[in-house]
């Protein structure tokens, strides 16, 4: 890279600085690439300037005019590269499996050890590497970099589309890393919604992974079949359909067909469970968001002391699985049910089921509130059939908001209001 600066951004696609060995090395790759993105050319005096106080660490320029000297031509250098990638995937599978043997003689739980495992190796096989803590002036530029790109695309979502106007409004998309929680009380609407949601993913292009713990795959089809063909899903469930209604169910069903989603209903799985399925399917495309249906019926690893402290620990692990794919994940979960008396109130985020540990892991809470699913006949003489509220009761990185949005319980579909009326208010 120093003898002829044209090669260093194929070199860039295969190794990364972390994968040479010598620690000199490291720094000097990564001084050549921080001029590539500066466009600027590598030679000796560039990179020593490049390198500033680093310099002495690599032995300093006589060093560098070392390496150069030992080059003669800068052919066969994406064969070399390989070789270097080569030695430090078989490194950091050494350390991998030192890694496992420690975990077990530890006496670690098998799941645990085994998520360790898969992902260790996975990261692997992807070419992940273990990254060192980054210095504040890379930070910088990458945040700048990001700032500025966002203003020349200003009033786009920065997220996958969430389907609703002022949801994306308020939280520019579903961010990729965060964890994003959806509660309701019981048959309001949450896996309408997540269907809703995991649809608009799809047909904008983001494969999508839907993992289904209540219903299963053919339940959650026709679910989907209902909203986009926008049929009565009772009476697809009864098969009281005339011969143009199946032939419209059969045209919808080859464009769902074609979307770039997938469904997984395994039942009685625990979060490494879903992590695994997860890996799994990133590993094979890029997936782009993963929807959870619902949080109180994942499994417990039988790890934890109470119930609270393993919810914790399963939505720290839902967080961790977009943190490692850097993708959104958004979980359904089960609101408390109100006393007596209170049934008509919005919730508030104390009536998540173990409150405290949800929403101190969330990065986003949203609740539902659809009144006609607590009081049919109260909800028609107050005017709100056919309402949903969506409250953005937490969002850790912008602002929480309220907006109501239509609801058309035989289709099972969320849609944006063609005029806004303002808020529930409490009674």
């Amino acid at each position: 890279m120093l003898l002829d600066s044209s090669i260093v951004p194929a070199i860039m696609t295969l190794v990364n600085p972390e994968d040479f060995y010598q620690e000199r090395h490291q720094r000097i790759c990564r001084a050549i690439y921080s001029l590539e993105a500066k466009n600027e050319a590598a030679d000796t005096i560039t990179v020593a300037d490049e390198l500033g106080r680093d310099l002495d660490r690599i032995g300093g320029v006589v060093y560098l005019s070392e390496l150069l000297d030992s080059a003669s031509t800068s052919a066969h250098t994406e064969h070399h590269a390989k070789i270097v990638l080569e030695k430090s995937q078989l490194r950091n599978i050494t350390g991998a499996c030192e890694d496992i043997t420690a975990s077990v003689q530890k006496g670690t739980d098998a799941l645990e050890v085994l998520d360790l495992a898969e992902g260790r190796i996975l990261g692997i096989s992807r070419g992940g590497t273990f990254r060192e803590p980054a210095r504040i002036d890379a930070v910088v530029r990458g945040s700048i970099d990001s700032i500025d790109h966002r203003m020349q695309n200003k009033g786009h979502i920065t997220g996958v589309d969430t389907g609703f106007f002022e949801l994306n409004r308020t939280l520019l998309g579903w961010q990729p890393d965060e964890l994003a929680i959806v509660a309701a009380r019981p048959s309001s609407g949450k896996t309408a919604f997540a269907v809703n949601c995991a649809m608009t993913a799809a047909r904008s292009g983001v494969p999508t992974l839907f993992v289904s713990l209540e219903m299963t795959r053919f339940t959650l089809c026709e679910r989907m079949l209902a909203y986009d063909s926008r049929l009565d899903g009772q009476q697809i469930r009864s098969g009281s359909l005339s011969d143009r209604e199946l032939a419209r169910i059969v045209e919808t069903g080859q464009g769902v067909s074609k979307l770039p989603l997938w469904i997984d209903d395994d039942i009685g799985m625990n979060v490494y469970q879903v992590r695994a399925k997860a890996r799994r399917l990133a590993s094979r495309t890029r997936l782009g968001l993963l929807l959870v249906d619902y949080l109180q019926i994942i499994q417990s690893t039988k790890a934890a002391e109470t119930w609270a402290m393993e919810i914790k620990k399963i939505c720290e692990g839902l967080k961790s699985i977009g943190r490692e794919l850097k993708i959104p994940v958004v979980v359904l979960a089960q609101l408390k049910r109100t006393g007596k008396g209170e049934e008509w109130r919005k919730p508030y985020l104390s009536d998540l089921k173990e409150s405290g540990a949800t929403e101190e892991v969330a990065d986003t809470v949203i609740l539902i509130h659809r009144p006609e699913a607590i009081n049919e006949e109260r909800a028609k003489k107050e005017n709100l059939e056919g309402m949903a509220e969506i409250i953005v009761a937490k969002q850790r990185n912008g602002p929480t908001h309220s907006f109501r949005l239509d609801f058309d319980k035989p289709t099972m579909r969320f849609s944006d209001r063609s005029e806004q009326q303002g808020f529930i208010r409490d009674r």
